[in-house]
């Protein structure tokens, strides 16, 4: 065998088969990743939104509570509901409600939050509860 001879040549660097087999392994492993990738993307999606709900909801148990503590009268009256949305534009719809029953002889009113989705979206229907709390408050100064 000479050094013209083909089988002898250096064959430097990645053939063709090489590299579309090695695209081929990329892809597999794009298309195994991705509904993980997907899922997790949407829940985050629903992680904020139940973030936002929340923070909102403590707010407006702070504020009840903040406004019970100067109350005189166990007759009250819900505040109106309240319309936000959340970082990724999701309409909500937040409720206050009372219930009274128990504050002419303990002075405890119950404050109850909700907070449901005002549209429809990706995670959440038009009317589903995103966030249910509530609160003993004691009205020190109702009679």
């Amino acid at each position: 065998m000479d050094a013209s001879d083909p089988r002898k040549q250096d064959d430097a660097g990645f053939g063709l088969v090489e590299i579309i087999v090695s695209i081929l392994m990329l892809a597999l492993l794009a298309t195994a990743f991705a509904p993980v990738l997907i899922g997790s993307i949407r829940t985050m999606a629903k992680m904020s939104t139940i973030a936002t709900a929340t923070q909102d909801a403590n707010r407006a148990l702070e504020e009840q509570r903040a406004m019970l503590r100067t109350t005189t009268t166990c007759a009250l009256t819900a505040p109106s509901s309240y319309s936000l949305t959340d970082s990724r534009g999701l309409g909500l719809t937040r409720t206050v409600s009372y219930d009274t029953s128990s504050c002419a002889s303990s002075k405890l009113v119950t404050v109850r939050v909700l907070v449901k989705a005002s549209a429809n979206s990706a995670n959440y229907h038009s009317g589903q509860t995103v966030v249910d709390v509530s609160t003993l408050v004691y009205a020190a100064d109702a009679a």
